[in-house]
């Protein structure tokens, strides 16, 4: 049972098998934590001359300014990101009908999503797992009837 991809702008459809499922969140995985470091890195950088990043305010309305620019930062961080891999891009995703820089500016929104997109991801692929067991079950008690009828 495979998951289909979706065919937008006349990309063909494409049938995608769980084990390409989890290499694809596996990379977009893998740029979360590189895109993640880099912004600690650039907080880190800019902390002794802009503390503003870095540093928690009690005012709700401006701490909420300053999360708002760390979304932006990391998002700028997850396009650099995503563009210094582009070659493993290539190679990993099948995006071959996708302009390089849509691709390279999605997968640097993606890795710059933080803990609560990957847990809404992390609930997904267990959706997936579960129907796929599921398939496999119901396959199992076909084979058994099946079984069972041809023994009578």
């Amino acid at each position: 049972m495979g998951v289909c991809a979706v065919a937008p702008m006349g990309i063909r459809e494409r049938n995608m098998n769980t084990n390409d499922l989890y290499t694809v969140v596996g990379y977009i995985a893998a740029l979360s934590v590189a895109t993640e470091r880099f912004v600690d890195i650039i907080k880190g950088l800019i902390a002794p001359c802009c503390p503003y990043l870095t540093t928690k305010d009690p005012d709700k309305e401006k701490e909420a300014r300053r999360q708002a620019w760390i979304q932006v930062l990391a998002f700028g961080c997850g396009i650099v990101t995503s563009g210094l891999a582009w070659p493993v891009t290539q190679k990993i995703l099948p995006l071959e009908n996708w302009p390089s820089w849509i691709v390279i500016a999605a997968l640097g929104l993606l890795a710059s999503g933080g803990s609560g997109f990957w847990n809404s991801i992390q609930s997904y692929l267990q959706q997936v797992k579960n129907l796929k067991g599921l398939a496999v079950e119901t396959e199992k008690k076909k084979v058994t009837q099946r079984a069972d009828g041809a023994g009578s």
